[in-house]
């Protein structure tokens, strides 16, 4: 199997260790013809993207991507599930900035609501810990 993209990478901007420049080198020498920078949505506690970094990422993701012809370069959010109903952590208004938005659904983060925080984050957890809700062979 020869892997071509990885649309899943974090940089200092949330919680990775590297910058953008150094996700897309390691990207190209594993031969990645394609990434996509894809930082924590701006709801997650403690690592979610600030919104005043957008225009320098994709200033820095532009630079990168005239730079270079062997690899595109994705400026894309892991938005955050934050309602029962489908919502995410990225405002209407802010959805064009991303050629990609990737969800994902992480505990710390700022629910739509009070019912929603408990029903996807209390009742969760609950039932992750109830015997009586768990993986069972039923007869």
């Amino acid at each position: 199997m020869n892997i071509v993209a990885d649309y899943h990478t974090h940089t200092i901007y949330s919680h990775g260790k590297g910058t953008v420049m150094d996700n897309v080198m390691e990207a190209r020498k594993k031969g990645l013809k394609r990434i996509a920078i894809a930082d924590h949505g701006f709801g997650h506690f403690g690592f979610g993207i600030k919104v005043k970094d957008l225009p320098r990422i994709r200033e820095e993701i532009d630079e990168i991507n005239r730079r270079f012809d062997d690899i595109e370069v994705l400026f894309g959010i892991e938005a955050n599930l934050t309602g029962v109903n489908g919502e995410i952590d990225i405002p209407d208004e802010l959805f064009g900035a991303f050629d990609i938005i990737l969800m994902g659904f992480h505990k710390a983060v700022i629910p739509s609501t009070v019912r929603d925080g408990w029903n996807l984050f209390f009742k969760n957890a609950i039932d992750s810990i109830n015997p009586l809700k768990g993986n069972h062979i039923r007869n």
